[in-house]
C-alpha cells in the first residue's frame, strides 16, 4: 500500500493511521523523515516532544497572537513557509508553544482556509497590518 495522501482525494485519519501503523519499510522511512527546517531531527520526535506554553512575549507580533488565543479572535498572516510559501491564512489560535529540544515557537489554530487545525512556525508567520 502506497502513503494515502499520494493519490488525488480525502484520506481520514483513520486511513493515515492505519497505514502508518503497518509493519512495512515505507511507513517507516516516513516516520523518520527529517522535520523540514531541523537537520537531524525526525517527524515522530519533534510530535512526541514535551509541549512549552508561551504565556508571555516582548514581541508585538507574538503579544497580538497569544490575545487572539485568549479571546478566541482570528490573526490573519501571510505563511512564509509549508508547501505554498506566501500562502494568505487566517486562523484561531488555540495554543502557542515550544517543543522541548527544539528551535523556535509554534501555533496551532483552526485554519480558514484549509477548515481544519494546523501548526504554524511563528518566525514564518508575517501578521496582516490591523
Amino acid at each position: 500500500m502506497s502513503y494515502p495522501g499520494s493519490y488525488c482525494g480525502r484520506v481520514t485519519d483513520t486511513q493515515v493511521w492505519q497505514w502508518l501503523m503497518q509493519d512495512n519499510s515505507e511507513a517507516k522511512e516516513f516516520l523518520w523523515r527529517p522535520f523540514p527546517g531541523e537537520l537531524g531531527s525526525s517527524l515522530l520526535d519533534w510530535t512526541l516532544a514535551r509541549r512549552i506554553p508561551v504565556k508571555g512575549s516582548i514581541d508585538t507580533q507574538l503579544q497580538l497572537i497569544l490575545r487572539a488565543s485568549h479571546s478566541l479572535d482570528s490573526v490573519r498572516f501571510h505563511y512564509l513557509g509549508g508547501s505554498r510559501p506566501g500562502d494568505h491564512r487566517q486562523i484561531h489560535p488555540s495554543l502557542v508553544f515550544e517543543v522541548a529540544g527544539f528551535p523556535g515557537i509554534f501555533v496551532t489554530g483552526w485554519c480558514r482556509r484549509t477548515r481544519w487545525i494546523r501548526t504554524f512556525r511563528f518566525d514564518r508567520m508575517r501578521l496582516d497590518k490591523a
